[in-house]
């Protein structure tokens, strides 16, 4: 069970809608979720796979739950942009969900 689907995040009834309806789910639609491989990152991506999309993780660390797991080696931010461009040059999204980040979970 993800966060997504037990209440844990909140996304507006309107973009649910949208995520759900025959347009979306027809064809398979693609996202990409930057920070994939994250607690966070890891829910999104199962959400998005539970609707049917094609997912694509974009981490420091594989997502096998992801159609496509696209790890990062390059440190810098910019070396790290640029080796996730050259790797997806051939893919179109319909969203990119950014989530990368650092929270520890510490309640601070």
């Amino acid at each position: 069970m993800s966060l997504l689907s037990r209440g844990f995040l909140r996304v507006p009834a309107s973009i649910v809608r949208q995520a759900t309806t025959a347009s979306f789910t027809r064809a398979k639609s693609s996202v990409a979720v930057i920070g994939g491989a994250g607690q966070l990152g890891a829910s999104i991506v199962d959400a998005f796979r539970e609707k049917g999309w094609a997912v694509t993780s974009i981490d420091i660390a594989p997502n096998d739950a992801a159609e496509r797991s696209v790890v990062l080696k390059e440190q810098s931010l910019v070396g790290a942009a640029n080796e996730a461009l050259k790797q997806l040059e051939d893919q179109q999204f319909k969203a990119i969900i950014c989530v990368a980040g650092g929270w520890e979970g510490d309640g601070d």
